[in-house]
């Protein structure tokens, strides 16, 4: 009965859920560059170049009224502080309420080279960012955009993909790594047994998951190797510092075990123990201990659901409609969420402050993630006091969750 709801809930989710005059350009950017085809319509055309010109300016509130997303404003406003120029933009007739985009975007590699080594300064990272258009390689991109009338008012669906989500995606990170000392000092550490930053990945997932390209396929190996060369030096750099080591930072950890499941592996402290009340039928992983600062916590990953009954909808469409059943569906005060990546895939996060039944408050992390039609969740929580001094551990046993391959 419970599953039954949980699927009536999403599908009710999923099938609800299926300006300006655009300005002269003064923008800090290259001019807009845009073709329009002439099948597009006068009213779409209008609301596409004002969005476009948005775009170009860095001015995400503006361009936020053509958007038809989960996205924040505030966020959105965030990361387009920051440029990731297209350039040869044509806006084609796609289908009914369908406009096909095609752009020149520069190489990822070359994006992430620049950011790498632009340090947390916004004006050199600006600078650089522009410049690298004139002298770098550029790739062709094309997608189709949703045509949606919001009281009527034209905006675009881009279904969470594309250039759009990329900006957000990268123009977050450089907003969190300019602003936020803690967050740079994470990025910048290096991961255990590699030559490459924390930031690396983090700046590379967002390429795959906007452009729908699966990480183990030939077109993602040949874009990491890219990749990699583009930024051979800023990695040498890296390599030849000190191995990762969080003890000097003065943040010490436990050594990790792994534990798993059929699907999938998490590494946790090497003292925490399994949930003696664990449920025998339940698809997932619960562990609980001390850490070496004394406080307790406790971690649960499980399948939630499998959706194969929606197979005409996307992962991403399930995540949307997961992550908003998840949301509602936790009694205590919502102080955090967005999006973020675990296992490989875009998932939702959550920060809850929940008092647990009369208990001292608790601060609950939780992702929400689908994979193949399947949802899972990811939580770790801990007395709220406590949550900053074990923020470390907590990312880091997240960055461990891994799906295991059958063959």
């Amino acid at each position: 009965m419970a599953r039954l709801l949980i699927l009536c809930i999403i599908s009710s989710i999923l099938f609800s859920s299926c300006s300006q005059e655009n300005e002269s350009a003064t923008a800090s950017e290259a001019p807009l560059d845009v073709m329009v085809d002439d099948h597009v319509s006068k009213d779409v055309k209008k609301a596409i170049l004002s969005l476009l010109d948005a775009y170009n300016r860095g001015d995400g509130e503006a361009a936020f009224k053509y958007m038809e997303t989960t996205q924040k404003k505030e966020t959105i406003i965030e990361a387009y502080k920051l440029p990731v120029p297209i350039l040869n933009i044509n806006v084609k007739y796609a289908e009914k309420d369908k406009i096909r985009i095609e752009y020149d975007l520069l190489h990822p590699g070359d994006i992430m080279a620049v950011i790498l080594g632009s340090g947390c300064d916004e004006n050199t990272l600006k600078n650089n960012i522009n410049a690298s258009f004139r002298d770098s390689n550029l790739v062709k991109k094309s997608e189709v955009w949703n045509i949606v009338d919001v009281n009527q008012q034209i905006k675009f669906n881009f279904n969470q993909l594309g250039i759009l989500q990329f900006r957000y995606l990268i123009g977050t990170d450089i907003y969190a790594y300019c602003h936020n000392a803690k967050y740079r000092e994470i990025s910048d550490s290096i991961i255990e047994g590699t030559p490459y930053p924390h930031r690396f990945p983090n700046l590379l997932l967002p390429y795959y998951f906007s452009y729908n390209i699966e990480l183990n396929s030939t077109e993602g190996e040949r874009i990491r190797e890219e990749v990699s060369k583009k930024n051979s030096n800023i990695l040498i750099k890296y390599f030849k510092s000190l191995s990762f080591d969080v003890t000097k930072k003065g943040v010490e950890l436990d050594k990790m075990k792994v534990v798993k499941t059929d699907e999938f592996s998490v590494e946790v402290p090497n003292t925490w123990q399994a949930w003696q009340d664990q449920v025998n039928d339940i698809d997932g992983i619960f562990y609980a201990g001390k850490n070496q600062n004394g406080s307790s916590a406790a971690l649960g990953i499980r399948k939630e659901i499998e959706a194969n009954e929606y197979k005409n909808n996307t992962d991403g469409q399930l995540l949307l409609a997961a992550s908003s059943l998840w949301k509602s569906k936790h009694d205590g005060v919502l102080k955090d969420s967005g999006d973020s990546t675990i296992g490989g895939v875009p998932a939702k996060f959550f920060v809850h402050i929940d008092n647990m039944r009369g208990k001292s408050p608790q601060r609950i992390l939780s992702y929400v993630f689908v994979k193949n039609k399947a949802i899972y969740s990811f939580m770790i929580f801990c007395a709220d006091a406590e949550f900053d001094s074990n923020y470390d551990m907590f990312i880091k046993m997240k960055d461990t969750f891994q799906f295991r391959r059958k063959y």
